[in-house]
């Protein structure tokens, strides 16, 4: 028998049983809260599945080339991505080929707590170069403004190219460099 899936009704009532409401009023209780026991394997349905030539699965491929392993399944990725998380996220890097402007010195700078760690130190990335470059000869709509007026206005991946690079030409001719700050007052 499974018991119902809020713990703090359960709880609550098995407090009163401990506080002394006796055994009537909790056995009354507890049965409220019990359920069918759950459907063995056999008697649930597969909602979905993925495809056997899945993208988790190339990835599982890879690794297993690259470390010379043989993870048969998700799980045995997952365990390995626990267990070796460095060479799990490295790989996954090189996996989908990020482009990196400055490879990393290491991959994972232990620290206590947990959460002071740093992933990839020393990498550097171009988030926006990333976005635009693949694009920046499309003339595909990129973006859809409008002003207070309701005046619309539209912006191919080229031209939205082309003017990210001229602004950023002109804070470099301006003297911004990395590690600069700067602010910019425009309309939403």
């Amino acid at each position: 028998m499974v018991l119902a899936t809020n713990p703090f009704i359960f709880f609550s009532i098995l407090y009163e049983c401990l506080d002394g409401y006796g055994f009537t009023y909790c056995k009354k209780h507890l049965a409220l809260l019990a359920i069918k026991p759950a459907p063995t394997m056999s008697e649930k349905r597969i909602l979905w599945q993925p495809q056997p030539d899945n993208a988790m699965q190339k990835f599982r491929e890879f690794v297993n080339q690259k470390m010379g392993a043989d993870f048969r399944n998700y799980q045995e990725l997952y365990a390995f991505s626990v267990s070796h998380s460095e060479d799990f996220w490295r790989l996954f890097v090189e996996y989908i080929a990020l482009p990196l402007r400055k490879p990393p010195l290491q991959i994972l700078e232990r620290h206590t707590p947990w959460r002071k760690s740093r992933w990839f130190v020393g990498a550097e990335i171009n988030w926006a170069e990333i976005a635009l470059e693949s694009r920046r000869n499309s003339d595909q709509l990129a973006a859809i403004s409008y002003d207070e007026n309701g005046l619309r206005a539209e912006l191919s991946y080229r031209k939205l190219y082309t003017r990210v690079a001229a602004f950023a030409a002109t804070l470099k001719a301006q003297g911004l460099k990395p590690g600069d700050h700067f602010a910019v007052f425009m309309p939403n």
